[in-house]
């Protein structure tokens, strides 16, 4: 047939009767693919000779619903365009109505246009309906959300999106429910564990507070495992020096083996072999009168030291040497014998003493040093004095006693710093003047940045709050940062802070 010849008419009755048969198929066995392509084709080409109106809005509905069913059963490909009718080629013929205007070609293909807008979205909805069937119901096709109220706006063109529709719906109120159950039951999961762990949550948070503001600057781990390397190397050097004044101070006193603290200090540093160790040897001790005093004064401190009273709040324990009734230490009168526990005693101007963790040991040695109280200090005894009496046959014999002492005395301070070294050196002086002991400053370029006081034990907490307020004004007069860091797997002794600060800003 030439473009010339005139277009048949098209059969809209019988192309109906065609959808029917196939729908009827479809109920006992599922129509050919080649049948379902086929009748999507006729309509498409019916399309030419059928002008707007009932007939034409009945091609459209059969071809949105096989056209659905092709693409539910793969026979079309979901990204291709979907089929459409056939441009009318013929001239709008009068309708059923006598007054019905005529119409274009033109005018009826925006029709169509505009029709298939609407019914794209049904043929989709319709293709997934199908699929649903066809893959046994499987909940995995259902909608929920905007997809959802998407089809209910076409639940009432076609059975199969009824029914999709509707399981849709039942399944998104399941979801629903569970999650309202599943939120209820984290609620009261919640809620036991808020009950019964709330301490437990407090304190980690803190310590997430913490982590966080580590995190403001570099990885946490990274800068604390750094930071306690730098930390660690000052304390040992601290360490060292101290075993070497007992060392000393054991050798000034003789006994028995004079040189065990010694030989164990080589040994630690690895700085000796046993064999070296065991060729050791020390002539006769050779002491003045006195020589007490070189074993527990030290010299004073480049600042003066304020002396403090005790407070019940913030203090330590002790043992301090008194001298003896002819040098005393103490500026209380009368024999030290009759001191009794209860007493205060003070330490006379201008001398700083060793305050030791007990009473010399055996052989006279001093025992490790715990502290330092300046002149001027007042102590409470919590004993009675007690007589020890040196091997040197020249020296006289010496009191010792034990005390309560101000926290100060027995709080050690590292001050860690970046920036300038004076600032640094005047920081250091401000706490020795608040009778803190404080070691040299060092340098570390990991406390850039930093203006914290670093306490390990929850006993000095008092301590650290003190010397952040006390430095204020080497931080803009605002108190440095107090930074519990109790749950650190490499903590120093009791009574040990560090002052981290950067004195460039």
């Amino acid at each position: 047939m030439t473009p010339t010849d005139p277009a048949p008419t098209a059969d809209v009755e019988l192309l109906r009767q065609r959808h029917q048969e196939l729908l009827k198929n479809t109920l006992s066995n599922a129509v050919a693919p080649e049948q379902c392509r086929q009748f999507v084709d006729e309509l498409i080409d019916a399309g030419r000779d059928v002008s707007s109106g009932r007939d034409r809005e009945a091609l459209r509905k059969m071809l949105y619903y096989w056209s659905a069913e092709a693409v539910g059963r793969g026979i079309l490909r979901r990204g291709e365009p979907l089929p459409t009718l056939a441009p009318f080629r013929g001239v709008e013929s009068p309708q059923d109505e006598a007054s019905a205007p005529t119409k274009s070609s033109a005018t009826i293909a925006i029709e169509d246009s505009e029709a298939a807008t609407d019914a794209r979205a049904a043929i989709r909805i319709a293709a997934l309906a199908r699929q649903w069937h066809v893959a046994g119901r499987t909940a995995g096709y259902l909608l929920t959300g905007a997809a959802l109220e998407e089809a209910k706006k076409y639940e009432d063109t076609d059975f199969e999106i009824r029914a999709f529709v509707e399981a849709s719906k039942a399944s998104a109120a399941r979801i629903k429910s569970q999650r309202w159950q599943s939120s209820f039951v984290a609620l009261l999961m919640l809620t036991l564990i808020l009950g019964g762990g709330l301490w437990y949550v407090v304190k980690l948070n803190d310590d997430l507070q913490v982590a966080n503001a580590d995190l403001a600057t570099e990885s946490a781990k990274v800068k604390l495992a750094r930071d306690a390397v730098e930390a660690a190397r000052g304390r040992e050097n601290q360490q060292t020096r101290e075993e070497a004044r007992r060392a000393v101070e054991a050798m000034n006193a003789g006994g028995a083996d004079p040189l065990r603290q010694l030989k164990a200090l080589l040994q630690r540093l690895g700085d000796a072999q046993p064999d070296e160790l065991s060729r050791l040897q020390v002539g006769p001790a050779i002491s003045p009168a006195g020589a007490t005093a070189l074993e527990n004064r030290i010299a004073p401190a480049d600042v003066e030291q304020r002396a403090i009273a005790p407070s019940q709040d913030s203090t330590c324990k002790g043992t301090l040497w008194l001298g003896n009734d002819s040098d005393r230490l103490i500026t209380n009168s009368g024999p030290l014998s009759d001191l009794q526990s209860g007493g205060t005693i003070t330490v006379r101007t201008g001398s700083s003493v060793r305050l030791r963790k007990g009473m010399p040991l055996p052989g006279y040695v001093m025992a490790p040093q715990i502290g330092v109280v300046p002149g001027g200090a007042s102590l409470i005894l919590t004993g009675s004095p007690q007589m020890h009496r040196s091997p040197n046959p020249s020296a006289l014999d010496q009191y010792f006693a034990p005390v309560t002492a101000p926290q100060q005395y027995c709080t050690r301070v590292f001050v860690q710093f970046a920036g300038d070294s004076a600032l640094a050196q005047k920081a250091r002086s401000h706490l020795l003047g608040m009778s803190f002991q404080v070691p040299p400053a060092q340098e570390i370029n990991s406390a850039w940045k930093t203006a914290e006081v670093r306490v390990f034990w929850e006993q000095d907490l008092p301590m650290a709050n003190l010397i952040a307020s006390g430095l204020s004004e080497f931080n803009g007069d605002k108190p440095l940062q107090v930074r519990p860091l109790f749950g650190f797997p490499t903590k120093p002794a009791q009574g040990t802070l560090e002052v981290w600060m950067d004195f460039n800003r």
